[in-house]
């Protein structure tokens, strides 16, 4: 069986809003095992796993001017990532609305036509019934 490569999540800055500022909070706990790999976007192709590999890249010179710059530069852009998947989300729903919608008209639809077909057959029988009513002799007369 072949297993499925993910991207590894993309590490993002907190907002701390008493300093108004984004700072680096750690997505590890210290010394713990099998760690998920984590992409930074200060530099192409910054990857980290654990605490310690977290802690020493979030001190590097790129690093540390990615978040002093961040709000200018990234902010904007996650913003609309997370409003596209957002929307994406429920595009997803709204299509699978109109497919059930769709079903339920085209039964609709057919109840409609059955109940249309049923009409025209009630009324040529009564049709039928009425004109074999003139007709009618009884032979005792």
């Amino acid at each position: 069986m072949a297993e499925l490569v993910t991207e590894p999540p993309t590490y993002t800055p907190q907002f701390n809003e008493n300093t108004g500022q984004y700072e680096d909070v750690s997505p590890f706990i210290k010394r713990e095992r099998k760690c998920i790999q984590y992409k930074c976007s200060c530099k192409s192709g910054t990857l980290f796993a654990g605490y310690s590999q977290w802690k020493t890249h979030k001190q590097t010179q790129t690093h540390r001017a990615y978040i002093a710059n961040y709000e200018k530069n990234n902010k904007a852009l996650d913003d609309l990532k997370s409003e596209k998947n957002d929307l994406l989300a429920k595009n997803g729903v709204l299509e699978n609305k109109i497919l059930a919608l769709t079903i339920k008209n085209k039964k609709l639809n057919e109840i409609k036509n059955t109940f249309k077909q049923m009409l025209i057959q009630k009324n040529h029988l009564l049709h039928l019934i009425n004109e074999g009513d003139d007709e009618f002799h009884d032979c005792d007369d």
